[in-house]
């Protein structure tokens, strides 16, 4: 009784509420998270993400590469970045619709967990709507995971170079072989001879331009 009696009063007289942690002497107090206003995210239509190079050491996982856990982007082309992260998914675009992910080079290698890395996560939430329409499109990448059932009502993969083996047309299972030193993002576009060579559907490399 003496902590209740001793901090907590109706320290805020715009609010007819007693129970408010504070100090009677000087009169603070702590704001309430139940008086903060919620507001909703907003969705984010069209938009580029381009030219970044996200990159972190291992064993560390904590480093996360595009991610858009809530939902509501659409119609937002993400090209010409690297991802080299010890997280296995590179990018995480939950409940997207119609957004266009193109010539990205998500990395191989050792990831955490004893996971594959440089996998595209398509996600959801649990009890939010999966999305739909994503292109995925002349890619270096390790795979991608989705929720499951048709994957054709999810995503369309094509003129890929994956580490697994994804659906869709014109992939290609396999892995690249870089011009150059990895710890840099130029270092991360194909040799002659790799893989994915001249393979974009617009005649380029996959991966970063």
């Amino acid at each position: 009784r003496w902590v209740i009696a001793r901090y907590f009063a109706m320290f805020n007289s715009s609010r007819r509420d007693r129970w408010v942690f504070g100090d009677r002497d000087s009169g603070r107090y702590l704001v309430k998270f139940s008086w903060t206003r919620i507001v909703r995210h907003q969705m984010v239509t069209g938009g580029r993400v381009s030219g970044n190079w996200i990159h972190g050491d291992f064993p560390s996982c904590s480093t996360q590469g595009i991610t858009s856990y809530d939902g509501g982007t659409v119609g937002v082309t993400i090209e010409d970045n690297v991802v080299d992260i010890p997280r296995a998914a590179g990018i995480e675009w939950y409940s997207d619709q119609d957004s266009i992910i193109r010539h990205n080079t998500f990395a191989d290698g050792k990831c955490d967990f004893e996971n594959a890395c440089g996998i595209i996560n398509l996600g959801a939430k649990p009890g939010e709507q999966v999305g739909s329409g994503t292109i995925i499109r002349d890619n270096v990448l390790g795979g991608i995971s989705y929720p499951g059932g048709d994957p054709d009502q999810i995503f369309t993969a094509e003129h890929n170079l994956s580490r697994d083996a994804i659906p869709g047309a014109r992939n290609i299972t396999g892995l690249p072989t870089y011009v150059g030193q990895a710890g840099r993002y130029s270092g991360y576009r194909l040799a002659r001879g790799s893989l994915g060579e001249d393979d974009a559907s617009d005649g380029t490399d996959s991966g970063i331009r």
